[in-house]
């Protein structure tokens, strides 16, 4: 089985896995979507498909945030956090600061 045919499934699966819960794929250095509306109280899970390290860190690499901060997520890693408060939440990969994504959150 090929790395594209093992990423598919692997993809698949943890789609299906998290789909109780809005998520964020990574993969081919970047986010998708690279924008999610979502209700206040809800939980985003990001999820790490890519073959690289990456992080999902609050703000942008001009404006540091510190609402929430992954660390390392290696591949198949998974953050998860949830947004209390209603907003518009940057966020971006820090070794790959082109990698940028928002969070919408509504009342």
């Amino acid at each position: 089985m090929g790395i594209v045919a093992v990423t598919a499934m692997l993809t698949a699966i943890v789609i299906t896995w998290f789909t109780l819960s809005p998520y964020v794929i990574i993969q081919n250095y970047s986010f998708a979507p690279k924008e999610l509306t979502v209700k206040a109280g809800t939980t985003v899970t990001w999820i790490n498909i890519d073959l690289y390290v990456h992080t999902i860190r609050a703000g942008t690499p001009d404006r540091i945030g510190d609402e929430f901060d992954s660390g390392d997520l290696g591949v198949m890693g998974v953050y998860r956090h949830t947004f209390t408060k209603p907003g518009v939440y940057e966020y971006y990969c820090q070794p790959h600061p082109y990698m940028l994504g928002k969070i919408i959150v509504e009342i």
